[in-house]
């Protein structure tokens, strides 16, 4: 399950690369805007998770449900990321899913080399 849960991460963040290079995103300092040598969970989802986050939300009432999940190829099933099981995906679920997948050692910042594996993934070109 945990495969599923990563393999669907990554699917999920290929995903996101057009609208991610679109913004600009791809140097770890044009995402780290207070300079101090990490990418916060807050930059993180400002640069990332958010632009991804608002084309998945089709009908914009701020969750995910299982139709749009299913519409956006996100691979796995929705249960996996659905941390308090409502049948919804929260921004706070949606961020926090992508961002604990790159923060390997959780210390709720990306340093450089995690910042690394988010532009091998594709979204940090």
């Amino acid at each position: 399950m945990k495969t599923q849960l990563n393999s669907a991460l990554i699917l999920t963040l290929a995903l996101a690369t057009t609208s991610v290079l679109a913004g600009g995103v791809g140097h770890m300092d044009s995402v780290d805007t207070d300079k101090n040598g990490t990418v916060s969970k807050i930059e993180f989802e400002q640069y990332v998770g958010e632009q991804y986050f608002g084309k998945a939300d089709r009908n914009n009432d701020g969750m995910i449900d299982d139709t749009e999940f299913m519409a956006n190829s996100m691979g796995g099933n929705l249960d996996e990321f659905d941390r308090d099981s409502d049948g919804r995906l929260t921004r706070t679920e949606w961020h926090t899913s992508v961002f604990d997948k790159f923060d390997t050692n959780s210390d709720r910042v990306l340093d450089k080399s995690e910042w690394q594996r988010v532009k091998s993934s594709g979204i940090g070109m």
